[in-house]
């Protein structure tokens, strides 16, 4: 085939009213994904915050010495850290939840298109 025979077929494939119709569903989600994509990054932040290791070593080392210096023992110390971390690790999300949280949230913003 000729490259003029081709770009014919091309253009009425364009002009289909099905093309025009999945190209307005593409842009559409195109334009969705622009917006939630950064959305979508502050809350991964959000919910992953807690395993900051920075910040968390901070907050058990600043704990640490409040503890001591209130003149309690190593012991319970270690105990009231140790705890400590562990309800700070329980308070993120697993991938799975969070996973599904994200999929929830962007059938509600697809479905929110079609309104």
């Amino acid at each position: 085939m000729s490259g003029g025979v081709e770009e014919r077929k091309v253009e009425s494939y364009r002009e289909h009213p099905e093309y025009i119709e999945l190209k307005a569903v593409f842009s559409a989600i195109e334009e969705f994904l622009r917006a939630v994509l950064p959305l979508v990054k502050q809350l991964i932040d959000a919910m992953l915050a807690p395993l900051d290791g920075s910040k968390l070593g901070k907050d058990i080392a600043e704990m640490y010495r409040q503890l001591k210096e209130s003149g309690m023992s190593d012991e319970m110390i270690e105990k009231i850290v140790d705890k400590y971390l562990q309800k700070r690790l329980e308070e993120v999300p697993t991938v799975t939840s969070l996973l599904k949280m994200l999929g929830e949230a962007m059938s509600r913003g697809i479905e929110a298109l079609w309104i």
